[in-house]
């Protein structure tokens, strides 16, 4: 598909410039900023390749590793194959739109089913040659039959795991994670995020060792569900506790951001205790 690049719309800006003469202040404000960000996305250059089908059998464990950008992993029974979406992207800006179009060949990526722990693994790898790759990246969308394991190494990106089981290894950086399942969580689960929110959402059929840290932010949990032991050293940035009795470590971090464990009957509703709406 031939990339799209699109107009940089300043007409926005000068519209938000011109309003600040007089009016309401606060709008005109939120205004400038939606402006300056529909700019951004207006100069972007972007690719969305056809998605990539894959045949699996059973549980697959996802293993990811990008150089930049989004990580979403669906699990949805209805399925019978694997589906991996790719969408390139350079954020050159407005006045390098030439030379973002130009970058998008310099974007790949990969995507196979090899051996796992247990079964299968999809195996997701993305990567680029060009010298400034802090205007790249990789958006994937990766939807599965079952996911059991996830593994997730990328920046400047949010990732998003939605009825996942097994295993959890995330860390990522600028951009917010959500795992939210209607599996039970009994094994480790570890989320680093360097710069952004983290939010966890389980059923009460979960189990936990819970050691949570935010960094230049707050932590707070809402369990509808469960038993839960609150342990010494908890603050408004910390939470240690035992959850049904677990051992199986949930280790959250986060810096300037914070963190938020749900326990709730449908944990992949999102309402208001949700970063991502």
């Amino acid at each position: 598909m031939r990339p799209k690049i699109a107009v940089p719309c300043s007409i926005l800006v000068l519209s938000a410039a011109l309003a600040g003469c007089g009016g309401n202040k606060t709008f005109v404000s939120n205004f400038g900023t939606w402006a300056c960000s529909t700019a951004d996305k207006l100069a972007e250059a972007n690719a969305e390749d056809q998605p990539l089908i894959l045949d699996v059998l059973g549980p697959v464990a996802v293993d990811v590793e990008s150089f930049n950008g989004d990580v979403t992993v669906i699990a949805n029974p209805k399925l019978e194959q694997a589906l991996i979406t790719f969408t390139r992207r350079a954020t050159h800006g407005y006045q390098r739109t030439e030379e973002a179009e130009a970058s998008l060949p310099e974007i790949g990526y990969s995507a196979e089913i090899v051996p796992g722990e247990l079964g299968q693994m999809l195996k997701v790898r993305t990567t680029t040659t060009n010298p400034e790759p802090h205007y790249l990246r990789v958006d994937m969308l990766i939807e599965l039959p079952e996911v059991d394991g996830l593994r997730v190494r990328t920046h400047n990106g949010g990732v998003i795991a939605t009825d996942i089981e097994g295993k959890v290894d995330i860390v990522t950086s600028d951009g917010a994670v959500r795992v939210a399942t209607n599996h039970p969580m009994v094994r480790p689960v570890t989320i680093i995020n360097n710069c952004g929110d983290v939010e966890y959402r389980v059923r009460n059929e979960s189990t936990g060792d819970v050691d949570c840290q935010s960094v230049r932010g707050n932590v707070s949990h809402h369990a509808e569900f469960g038993k839960w032991i609150i342990h010494p050293g908890t603050d408004h940035d910390t939470l240690l506790a035992s959850f049904n009795a677990g051992t199986n470590p949930i280790i959250l971090r986060a810096a300037d951001g914070d963190i938020k464990i749900a326990v709730v009957e449908n944990p992949t509703h999102t309402g208001p205790f949700s970063f991502l709406r």
